[in-house]
């Protein structure tokens, strides 16, 4: 395992890795360098607002926009519109005069619709909607009712759950993505068949009949994935027999997507069955380190549901409880669509 830490944008915001000395456990970050900033900030940056409760509850909260040409008192401009809030009137982006707005209560119309179609009791569902501060982004999770959980064999019900993701000012495309959430410690994994995301550019009007297409389809492959997990839990692999493996897969892959101190966390959880902890002292001033901290890595809290490292589908927990707990919403979907790739890359490893 690689212990040395590197600098990374994507830890918690309560790790300040400012003053940082780069060594064994540690490095140093100077004032003036700064973090890489995400390409899409998290809702809790953008100071946005978390509801949960059911669909109709959930779908009550949103905005209505419209659309309005971009002028001024002395000319327009040909070629751009400006998306407008319709509540308050606060302006919320610059699109082209080809953008098509798809409103957010529109896509859960369809969505509404498209469960029905497929014989799935949407008033049942539990939803969570994260949004930015003007409504203008979303991202909608909505968990399925108890009816279609299963147990893939250790006692832990999963259960699917739909991602949607839109926006009205072209900041995002729209994308409905199913996944899977693990009951007991609120892990998300996303469909592993990264063919199945319906992403679409709001150049075109919105489709219903694609999106309850798009469903079925999915669905679908959820029931081969049942078998997978199935699989994995019989895919034997641990640190006792299998280190080395295991050892390089966190070295490549997973510090490559996910940095090496988040790699940390992952090695931890896998050897232990508890997540890694942050902790930082002021380096001795005799080594002459003025202003200068100590970022030292320890074994913090148990993961629930997790135990050391058996099998493969031991390792897709420990991959979704650190995407699914990163402190920023946009982080948390972007790292849980790379864990597919990762669990790919260890069976390859695995394989040979």
């Amino acid at each position: 395992m690689n212990s040395k830490l590197t600098d990374d944008s994507d830890m918690r915001t309560e790790y300040d890795f400012s003053k940082g000395i780069r060594n064994k456990f540690a490095f140093k970050k100077t004032k003036s360098q700064s973090f890489l900033k995400e390409p899409m900030e998290s809702i809790h940056r953008t100071q946005g607002s978390f509801n949960e409760g059911s669909f109709d509850e959930i779908r009550n909260k949103l905005c209505t926009f419209n659309r309005k040409p971009f002028k001024t008192e002395t000319g327009e401009n040909e070629d751009l519109d400006v998306i407008i809030n319709t509540s308050n009137g606060v302006p919320v982006g610059v699109v082209s005069k080809s953008y098509s707005l798809i409103q957010h209560h529109d896509l859960l119309n369809a969505i509404e619709s498209s469960f029905k179609n497929l014989g799935f009791d949407i008033d049942k569902a539990e939803c969570k909607l994260s949004t930015t501060k003007y409504n203008e982004r979303i991202w909608l999770r909505i968990k399925f009712a108890d009816d279609y959980t299963f147990d893939p064999g250790d006692g832990h019900l999963l259960t699917p759950k739909l991602h949607v993701l839109n926006s009205v000012n072209g900041m995002t495309p729209l994308e409905l993505r199913l996944g899977w959430y693990r009951l007991i410690c609120k892990n998300g994994l996303l469909c592993l068949d990264n063919e199945q995301t319906y992403k679409r550019r709001h150049t075109f009007s919105l489709e219903f009949k694609s999106i309850e297409n798009h469903l079925g389809n999915s669905i679908d492959i959820f029931e081969k994935e049942r078998e997978i997990y199935k699989k994995w839990k019989e895919t034997r692999i641990s640190f006792d027999t299998d280190s080395k493996i295991l050892r390089q897969w966190i070295d490549t892959s997973v510090s490559k997507a996910w940095k090496d101190i988040i790699s940390q966390r992952v090695y931890s959880i896998l050897t232990t069955a508890r997540d890694g902890k942050i902790s930082k002292r002021p380096y001795p001033k005799s080594e002459g380190k003025k202003d200068s901290y100590l970022i030292r890595f320890s074994s913090g809290f148990d993961v629930p549901g997790a135990k050391p490292v058996q099998n493969m589908y031991d390792v897709a927990n420990a991959l979704s409880w650190v995407s699914s707990h990163h402190t920023s919403l946009t982080k948390q979907y972007t790292m849980m669509a790379q864990v597919p790739k990762m669990l790919t890359s260890l069976e390859q490893l695995i394989a040979h």
